[in-house]
């Protein structure tokens, strides 16, 4: 079962001289929103570029030069129009999901057998690598990063968390530099950029040896959840960590005492 086919990341660029671009512009509101949903805001930099993150955004300048970057469901449901305004996109990743019966480590672990033989057939050029931790799960990598294009297949709910991926398994290709220049304008230009994501997905897969996932485009859709955010966590954190000792002390007769500790109340209270 297809789960959904979106964009998943974005790195945009536009050059300002005196005043904020659309770029800017927009990418400022989606920054906003990602604060409003709860996210902590944080200092941010990377190549240079110097700026704030909160959430799935990130934004940075450099002389003249403005960066955003965009992930996860701030990706899936703003990048066209990112595309559309920026002077250039130096990364744009396209994603697709589904749900297979056999299961997420049956399925990487076919497709890891898969991309070795191919890789046999080709002398050992093509790059394959897996990685399964306890934190996520299970990935297979094909290609280099510093490539213009680069893979992986992985475990979506091992990495996320979230009750909507149970199941999952996530393919994505990730275009750089000059390719992604190139294929994100092509994306933002269709009515319908889904079943051309799928197809770059497929296409990809094949080029490497990998049996695609069956992605019929009738079945596409944009169901991407949003993580959670820094707020979610920290409240789980005090669900899991806090509330024990708190209901503890409260047990004990020392309730105020643990309202002071919190700042809740003080004396004059």
């Amino acid at each position: 079962m297809v789960h959904d086919v979106a964009c998943d990341y974005l790195t945009s660029l536009s050059t300002e001289v005196s005043t904020p671009s659309e770029h800017h512009k927009l990418a400022t509101v989606l920054f906003r929103t990602e604060r409003d949903f709860g996210n902590d805001v944080r200092p941010w930099g990377m190549s240079g570029f110097k700026g704030w993150s909160s959430g799935h955004v990130q934004l940075g300048k450099r002389d003249e030069l403005f960066m955003c970057r965009l992930s996860g469901v701030a990706a899936a449901r703003s990048w066209k129009t990112m595309v559309q305004l920026a002077e250039k996109v130096t990364r744009i990743d396209v994603q697709a999901t589904i749900a297979p019966v056999c299961g997420p480590t049956q399925r990487i672990d076919f497709h890891r057998d898969e991309a070795l033989r191919f890789c046999k057939e080709h002398d050992d050029i093509p790059i394959a690598r897996w990685i399964q931790d306890n934190r996520c799960g299970y990935t297979l990598y094909l290609g280099s990063r510093e490539s213009n294009v680069f893979g992986r297949i992985y475990d979506k709910h091992a990495r996320e968390h979230l009750d909507h991926y149970k199941g999952c398994v996530r393919y994505e290709v990730q275009f750089n530099s000059r390719l992604a220049n190139s294929v994100a304008p092509v994306l933002a230009r269709l009515p319908s950029p889904r079943p051309a994501m799928a197809g770059y997905v497929s296409s990809f897969l094949e080029a490497r040896g990998v049996t695609p996932p069956g992605l019929e485009t009738t079945e596409l859709t944009l169901c991407v959840p949003r993580s959670r955010t820094d707020a979610d966590r920290k409240l789980a954190w005090l669900s899991s960590s806090v509330r024990p000792s708190v209901l503890s002390l409260i047990a004990m007769g020392r309730g105020e005492e643990v309202f002071r500790a919190l700042g809740l109340i003080d004396d004059n209270s």
